[in-house]
């Protein structure tokens, strides 16, 4: 018994003489390896102490590759703060690939002790995810640019900026590493110069209310206008909230009873406060300098801002022609004096002198757009209708809604009346893009054709008026619902450095529901936009209706959380009035084979 009791502490003691000795070579090693060590009453904190000393190491030992950051520092910064402000910026991956490197418990609780430590050969892997980032965003930014989405390209091209100065060789790095390409360090810059450079600005249509002057503003580059934009203006006192543009039209507005002889707005292509969202983003985002631009602010001067009764080009509607059960309505006066008693209503937040303009559906959804936000006519001057039998859709209302957190955005309202001229829903109008790739699939009747856009602007509505009642409607009973989202793993020894894997989460109707009602609470505001339509059709089994799969590109903003991904909707139409959505996929990113879900996979 005692020789027992005897051999179990020696090989305990064997045990932790191996590993001693294994953390002994390792802090001997210092021309292969980098390391820190922690102590503490647990092996977590131990681990976290260990985990920052190796920060601190390996930010020593890549410091003078900051040398983009040595010119900003100046020379009277001193050494010591030049080195906290490389410290900080290699603190940023702390909690990703730097979570990967080696770890060695050396004593257990309660005398935890623990060694962080990597190869010297593998410090670049640490940043290789890194510089993924950048690639990836400067790939968005040059798409969104060909596509007149400016607030996303200056969001995406900026953010490549950050991550960049983040990196440690941010002086070398060129474009998918091609060398023949130009110096990223300077390329990005260029690039968001040459956008401010391309774009157009022009105020008109002064309007003078109660106490303020207020007029429209149209935003073009190179010549057409923008699909989005994010601004801000300077009110005489104080820079304004920021307005998210659409189509190529927003507003400025000023206190007192003087109109201004030139407006000062400043474009936003910093967007901190959908950084949020990324946890990794926001730490770049705190601990390196912002850049700033100074050709993002722009001077509009009175030559450009002269009354006008022109409508506003860019929120022309172009609405196809009359054929089959559709046809254009070319007196739309009866409509827009409901409407503009409507939209008195809205801004005004009284809504009993209109109640009598609703079906009971229609004033409740009156009711919870009154909720969204703070209401402002911006133009009902380009009105236009389409009658399909016993309905009228009159479009584009533009108003601007702005909320608590000093965000402000454009939408354009669309009206559908009933035959007695009654309001039976209201939603939010695609934009123009997203509304022109489904209007010109002529293969199509045009009755098809606007089932899909009303379907879609109903879907995308019912998400910012937080309509579950409608979205319990239009999913069936057994949809499949898929969300894919990123999930952090433990690191294997195959691939030390990375750290998420991407998840597919499936869920029931009812679970959805409830996660989004949840969600719903927590938000002031949500606003979605569609981009990149492709949708085909196919015939049901049963023979009820078409059966549509609409793969779409999905932006989400909200007071909280923004994300970008890509969404499939398998819908059928029994009825153009009851569609019925069978499947639900979103992805933050495409397939790897660059495609994502279709009509073919379900």
């Amino acid at each position: 018994m005692n020789i027992k009791y005897f051999l179990i502490p020696l090989s305990l003691l064997l045990w932790l003489n191996v590993f001693s000795q294994s953390a002994e070579e390792i802090k001997n090693n210092r021309k292969e390896y980098i390391y820190g060590e922690g102590v503490g009453s647990t092996v977590q904190l131990a681990d976290r102490q260990a985990l920052s000393e190796l920060v601190s190491q390996i930010s020593v030992t890549v410091e003078s590759d900051f040398t983009h950051e040595v010119i900003e520092e100046g020379q009277s910064s001193g050494k010591s703060s030049f080195h906290d402000r490389v410290l900080s910026v290699v603190n940023t991956y702390s909690n990703a690939t730097l979570n990967s490197t080696e770890r060695l418990i050396v004593n257990d609780e309660p005398d935890a002790r623990v060694l962080r430590y990597i190869r010297r050969s593998d410090i670049s892997k640490i940043f290789n995810q890194r510089k993924q980032r950048i690639n990836d965003f400067i790939e968005e930014s040059i798409k969104y640019c060909e596509k007149a989405q400016i607030a996303d390209a200056l969001k995406y091209y900026y953010w490549s900026l950050l991550l960049l100065r983040s990196h440690p060789d941010a002086n070398s790095l060129t474009l998918e590493n091609n060398p023949s390409h130009p110096l990223l360090i300077n390329w990005i810059p260029a690039q968001i110069n040459d956008i401010f450079s391309n774009l157009t600005l022009s105020v008109k249509n002064w309007k003078q209310e109660s106490n303020y002057f207020s007029a429209d503003l149209q935003i073009h580059y190179k010549g057409i206008p923008v699909r989005n934009f994010d601004y801000s203006w300077f009110d005489g006192r104080d820079w304004g909230a920021v307005v998210s543009a659409k189509d190529g039209a927003g507003f400025v507005e000023y206190p007192g009873n003087i109109q201004p002889e030139s407006i000062k707005i400043k474009a936003e292509y910093m967007f901190g406060g959908e950084a949020r969202a990324d946890k990794e983003l926001e730490q770049v985002m705190a601990a390196t300098n912002p850049v700033p631009f100074r050709n993002a602010l722009f001077i509009v001067g009175q030559a450009a801002s002269k009354p006008s009764d022109e409508p506003n080009s860019s929120s022309s509607v172009v609405l196809p022609s009359s054929t089959g059960t559709l046809s254009v309505v070319t007196e739309v006066k009866p409509y827009e004096e409901v409407i503009k008693k409507v939209a008195t209503a809205l801004e005004t937040n009284n809504l009993a002198p209109v109640k009598s303009l609703f079906t009971p559906e229609g004033y409740l959804m009156m009711t919870q757009l009154s909720g969204y936000g703070k209401a402002k006519v911006l133009s009902s001057s380009s009105l236009k209708a389409l009658k399909s039998k016993d309905r009228t859709m009159v479009r584009s209302l533009r108003m601007a809604f702005s909320f608590n957190d000093n965000k402000r955005f454009v939408e354009d309202l669309v009206f559908t009346f009933n035959d007695q001229k009654k309001i039976e829903s209201i939603a939010f109008g695609l934009n123009q893009t997203a509304l022109s790739d489904i209007l010109n699939k002529e293969a199509w009747p045009v009755e098809q054709r606007m089932t899909i856009v009303s379907f879609l602007e109903n879907y995308k509505t019912a998400y910012a008026l937080k309509r579950l009642d409608y979205l319990e409607s239009v999913f069936s009973d057994k949809a499949l619902i898929i969300v894919g989202s990123y999930l952090k793993v433990n690191p294997t020894p195959e691939n030390r450095f990375q750290n998420k894997v991407l998840r597919y989460n499936q869920m029931t109707k009812t679970e959805y529901l409830k996660n989004l009602e949840s969600s719903f609470k927590s938000k002031e505001y949500i606003n979605i936009e569609f981009e990149d339509n492709e949708i085909r059709k196919a015939m049901s089994k049963n023979g009820a209706g078409d059966i549509y799969g609409i793969q779409i590109k999905q932006n989400y903003y909200s007071s909280n959380y923004g994300d970008a991904g890509y969404l499939y909707l398998q819908v059928e139409f029994p009825n153009p009035d009851t569609p019925v959505i069978y499947v639900r996929t979103w992805k933050p990113e495409k397939n790897p084979d660059g495609s994502i879900d279709g009509i073919s996979d379900f």
